[in-house]
């Protein structure tokens, strides 16, 4: 459910370019805002601006994805209502071991989740 990832923190990009203050930034938005993430130049921290992408017509944040240590932790990008149900099938999950031990509930906790999750993104039971 989402678009698939596989990046690490080789893909970090260290710049002022896009705000005129040093950030992290994700080597692949960089590239498909049609920018060598190797050869960019330096952002002036003198025209600070957080809405701009320097003198590109790229938007950080928008188009520049701000990226940190954690990047490789994030496996894909979904629907907000996906991942708010998963959570909530989680906990449900966890709650129906406690009640029951580990074991039994784990079988109905998983339905539990499937169906869930299929509500909020609007499948049939």
């Amino acid at each position: 459910m989402g678009t698939d990832l596989a990046y690490d923190s080789s893909e970090i990009v260290y710049f002022s370019l896009f705000t005129g203050v040093n950030g992290n930034y994700l080597r692949q938005s960089i590239r498909d805002a049609g920018l060598d993430p190797d050869n960019l130049p330096e952002g002036d921290p003198t025209k600070m601006d957080f809405g701009s992408g320097g003198n590109t017509n790229a938007k950080a944040w928008k188009d520049i994805w701000g990226c940190g240590q954690g990047i490789g932790a994030v496996k894909s990008i979904g629907l907000a209502g996906y991942f708010v149900a998963r959570l909530q099938a989680e906990y449900y999950a966890a709650k129906v071991r406690v009640q029951d031990g580990a074991g039994a509930g784990d079988r109905h906790a998983l339905h539990d989740r499937s169906l869930i999750c299929g509500r909020v993104l609007g499948e049939r039971d």
